[in-house]
């Protein structure tokens, strides 16, 4: 494996810092599986823009995604001021942006600090996939070039979030999934990379009210002894689904706030045979839940999970 160089995100620019590391791919949001762990060792304990800066990239628009990497080439999304989506590759080691292909353009209601650009793209050497809050879903080839587009919005329905739509998409077993999570029909989709057709599509409605009903938060693989899960936390709820049909294995209640802006904002995350998940913190009401992955059906009283009154409040800064 190349060595590569630690990427960290502004929203008008890329900034590389010089670090000596074998690392594996870092393809989608939080990383292989989307778990947020690495196998890089000797990182940087010090911050110095003389020495660590290897380059520094200045980006058309702006975004609140993430660059992806895959070997030689970083991927990131854009808006531009007229609205339009892009699409960027940028030499890992030089910093050249190598091409930029607008992808559509328009916007939906979103936080004036939230754009179209705020989903993760995903990358696997041969092609990048995006996805943007105007609900434009687009794979393109090595060199830039659009292989197919299709709008979610347009099939599906337009996105109700107050936010704006976060969730990045994920690859799993050969398909390109993509969680909509928001006050209208909510589902997870699973599209065939190199065409865009649906493999399958499940709906995702729970029982929880207004901004509850909305999820910035991301698909994650769970790999157990004798399957993997595909896991999703939003709407109160968090559940596990099987990647290759998209059935639901198993689901759990107990995310619900004593407060209206139950929305979910942190992914899950897997480790030791268990799943965490946060609910919304809003005046200090929050809390972490954890879950044993093992289980199916409503596994939400089986002892399964913990209930809010065992989990962990979360503290936040006044």
């Amino acid at each position: 494996m190349m060595n590569k160089s630690r990427i960290l995100p502004t929203i008008a620019s890329v900034l590389v810092l010089t670090t000596a590391l074998d690392a594996g791919e870092w393809a989608n949001w939080r990383g292989p599986n989307g778990l947020g762990i690495s196998d890089e060792t000797n990182l940087p304990v010090k911050w110095d823009t003389q020495t660590n800066v290897a380059w520094k990239s200045t980006l058309p628009g702006q975004g609140t995604s993430s660059p992806v990497v895959f070997q030689d080439r970083v991927f990131i999304t854009t808006q531009t001021e007229d609205d339009s989506l892009h699409v960027l590759a940028i030499h890992a080691q030089k910093g050249e942006i190598l091409w930029n292909t607008k992808v559509g353009q328009g916007k939906l209601p979103a936080h004036n600090l939230h754009n179209m650009a705020t989903p993760t793209p995903v990358a696997d050497g041969q092609h990048v996939w995006a996805h943007f809050g105007t609900g434009d879903l687009v794979c393109l080839n090595s060199d830039g070039t659009i292989v197919w587009q299709r709008n979610l919005v347009q099939d599906y329905g337009a996105y109700r979030s107050n936010h704006g739509m976060g969730n990045s998409p994920l690859i799993v077993d050969g398909k390109l999934l993509i969680a909509c999570m928001h006050q209208g029909p909510s589902y997870l989709l699973a599209v065939d990379p190199l065409t865009g057709k649906n493999i399958w599509k499940t709906e995702r409605n729970l029982d929880s009210k207004e901004e509850a009903m909305d999820s910035y938060s991301s698909p994650i693989v769970a790999h157990l002894d004798n399957q993997k899960l595909v896991i999703l936390s939003g709407a109160d709820h968090l559940d596990a689904y099987d990647p290759s049909t998209g059935s639901q294995i198993w689901i759990s209640s107990g995310l619900q706030v004593p407060h209206p802006y139950g929305r979910s904002i942190s992914g899950p995350a897997f480790g030791e045979n268990t799943v965490i998940t946060v609910a919304s913190g809003f005046r200090n009401q929050g809390f972490v839940m954890a879950v044993n992955p093992n289980g199916t059906g409503d596994i939400s009283a089986s002892g399964n999970c913990g209930s809010p009154k065992d989990s962990h409040p979360i503290a936040h800064p006044h």
